[in-house]
């Protein structure tokens, strides 16, 4: 067993996966072309839509399987 494998455990994964992918979207947020007005959203703003869409969109994946 390597050091990888120890260190990246199933819940690891989930939880910098989430990470990830809330940074991401608050990235792509603050950009000046993700607002009409072309200044872009603020980073707190940028980072509560950004969490709000990975988890809502995770919750709809989990209803559609039942």
């Amino acid at each position: 067993m390597n050091i990888l494998s120890k260190f990246l455990t199933p819940s690891r994964v989930l939880v910098v996966g989430f990470a990830l992918l809330i940074l991401f979207g608050t990235l792509l947020l603050t950009l000046p072309q993700a607002t009409q007005d072309g200044l872009g959203l603020p980073f707190l703003n940028a980072t509560f839509t950004a969490t709000s869409a990975v988890c809502a969109c995770s919750e709809k994946e989990k209803s559609s399987k039942f």
